[in-house]
């Protein structure tokens, strides 16, 4: 996993656990992050 992308995924996560967002929620805006840093790097 690129450490760029667990970074940005990273608080979404977090933000799941301590119960300040839904699961469903975390992911979906996790994986809108991930996908934007994935693209910033060129894939």
């Amino acid at each position: 996993f690129h450490t760029a992308v667990r970074e940005v995924v990273a608080p979404f996560i977090y933000d799941a656990i301590a119960g300040k967002i839904s699961t469903s929620d975390a992911l979906d805006k996790a994986a809108k992050a991930a996908d934007a840093e994935m693209k910033k790097l060129g894939y």
